[in-house]
């Protein structure tokens, strides 16, 4: 616990540095932990540590994914930032809340989705100007191979 106050100790220092409140505005947040309320300087820095429990890893929402009305969203539902033409975001950050627990296999079906919307959206062989202009590359990527009489469909 001793490390637990002095990370908060070395935090409040920083928050409350003249750079920072200078420059970013940062002030002392000044409502008090229910339960800590008669407890002062280390006794109320390890009530605090015990009793206010935060998520504060696996950040999300810095891009977060809504109605394009709403002026707090970045995104759309099919992951296209709103003003711009042809960029999408597809990682944790278009989720709209924290998830409880890790977010990595909700970023996996982030993934998964946009590339399911984006593979819907674009036809490959129209918009590929190689096969458009009937200029088709010597590569096995562009050709289609025979079909052996094995192969079940």
């Amino acid at each position: 616990m001793t490390e637990m106050i002095n990370a908060i100790k070395t935090c409040l220092k920083i928050g409350n540095s003249d750079t920072m409140r200078r420059r970013v505005g940062a002030r002392r947040l000044s409502a008090i932990v229910p339960g800590c309320e008669t407890l002062t300087g280390d006794q109320y820095l390890e009530c605090m540590a015990r009793t206010k429990v935060v998520r504060t890893n696996h950040q999300v929402g810095t891009a977060r994914m809504g109605d394009p009305n709403n002026p707090y969203t970045v995104v759309d539902s099919l992951l296209k930032v709103k003003g711009m033409e042809n960029l999408r975001v597809v990682d944790a950050c278009v989720m709209p809340t924290v998830p409880f627990g890790n977010t990595n296999i909700l970023t996996i079906m982030v993934a998964e989705k946009a590339s399911d919307i984006i593979k819907s959206t674009i036809n490959c062989f129209t918009q590929n100007p190689f096969i458009s202009q009937n200029k088709l590359p010597s590569s096995p990527y562009y050709q289609k191979p025979p079909l052996s009489p094995n192969v079940i469909l």
